[in-house]
């Protein structure tokens, strides 16, 4: 068995401890600040040390932010705050600049089925095509008021079209552009169609909620379960409010948009609710744009 190797402790004396803490705090000019702004002398300044050093330490981590899910300081997300209350230092901690800002982003989301990952994402750090570019210059019209048209995005699965809508949708909560929906069809449509059964009022509470968001996308299309209530009670019922009060939409598919009305006309008795669908997303988003076969996202 090889000999474990164990190294001595090393036991400072507190002098060189404070030491320590006061060059922490001297190289820290928002630590030096914040002591001039309570009026603390040198002496009180010694007396604190302790506080004001983890303020240092607060600060000089935070310049260089790994992104909340990567935050490695003992109380992760939050910064240290010292008042004189009483004439007495408080220190107490709170919500860092970072998490005050994902508070507000995920507050103006009514649902967000999309990895959380994406609250981190910005338009500058999306890759970007030329189609992409021009879906980017569509919600761009949209942000400036120009207009609410629809926005249809196709392409094969793994293509990118939930991550690229989620931050957009993000920015669009950032800029404080009301609430949002981001619906998983597949899940979400069926989520809501038990409620049919089950409690009507929650039914229609949930879907006009929904449905009157500012921002809406309906998130893979197509790969919900074709029921009659997923079909005709909740997506056409979404598409018909969100049409009459011109809200701004954004529908991502794996198929294209001409392929829609076959795709819902399931039997004979669906073909006008199919035809209805077909023809407000084509009225609303003209045309699709397709991502292409670009895989980037797995």
């Amino acid at each position: 068995m090889e000999k474990i190797e164990v190294k001595p402790f090393v036991i400072k004396e507190e002098d060189e401890i404070i030491k320590e803490m006061v060059d922490n705090f001297n190289h820290c000019p928002k630590a030096v600040a914040l002591a001039k702004k309570l009026r603390l002398d040198n002496k009180r300044i010694i007396d604190e040390i302790a506080y004001l050093s983890e303020y240092a330490d607060n600060v000089n981590y935070c310049a260089n932010c790994p992104g909340i899910e990567n935050c490695a300081k003992d109380n992760p997300t939050f910064v240290t705050e010292i008042k004189i209350k009483d004439g007495q230092i408080i220190r107490t901690y709170v919500p860092c600049e970072t998490q005050l800002k994902r508070y507000k982003i995920q507050n103006a989301f009514l649902c967000s089925d999309f990895p959380f990952e994406v609250f981190d994402q910005t338009l500058r750090t999306i890759d970007k095509t030329d189609k992409r570019n021009i879906v980017i210059q569509r919600y761009r019209d949209f942000i400036k008021n120009m207009n609410n048209n629809w926005i249809y995005i196709s392409g094969p699965s793994k293509s990118g079209k939930t991550f690229f809508t989620a931050t957009l949708c993000v920015d669009a909560a950032s800029r404080g552009k009301g609430l949002i929906s981001f619906v998983n069809c597949k899940q979400r449509f069926e989520d809501i169609g038990t409620e049919f059964f089950r409690d009507k009022e929650e039914f229609e509470r949930d879907l006009l909620d929904i449905a009157s968001s500012k921002i809406l996308v309906l998130d893979g299309l197509g790969e919900e379960i074709k029921t009659s209530i997923a079909r005709n009670e909740i997506l056409l019922r979404i598409l018909k409010i969100r049409d009459k009060n011109n809200l701004f939409t954004i529908i991502t598919s794996k198929t294209p948009l001409a392929n829609l009305k076959s795709l819902y006309a399931t039997n004979k008795t669906s073909e006008k609710e199919a035809n209805q669908i077909a023809k407000i997303i084509a009225k609303r988003c003209g045309s699709d744009i397709n991502l292409g076969d670009l895989i980037i996202y797995r």
